[in-house]
């Protein structure tokens, strides 16, 4: 398929992590992502997670929202090297 057209969950905190992006200076979520085939699936991961103060279910557009420490390549690069996740 390709990662634009998969559903990623987003579990995680307010709280900032790593470096700041060098461009425009914002930071990434502190959080797990998840990678799912579709979005019956990815609702599903998020239902049955403990609770987090972030729970969000998208697409790639939706979900790097809490990535913006990291530069397109990089983000991109990171959504393809997630696996799918299977039986949620």
């Amino acid at each position: 398929m390709g990662i634009h057209n998969d559903y990623f969950a987003f579990i995680g905190e307010h709280a900032t992590t790593g470096q700041p992006n060098r461009l425009t200076g914002l930071h990434s979520r502190f959080g797990k992502t998840r990678r799912f085939k579709t979005k019956k699936d990815a609702e599903a991961f998020v239902e049955a997670a403990d609770y987090a103060p972030i729970m969000d279910v998208g697409k790639i557009l939706k979900i790097r929202q809490f990535h913006y420490g990291l530069t397109v390549e990089q983000m991109e690069e990171y959504f393809n090297c997630l696996d799918y996740e299977v039986g949620a």
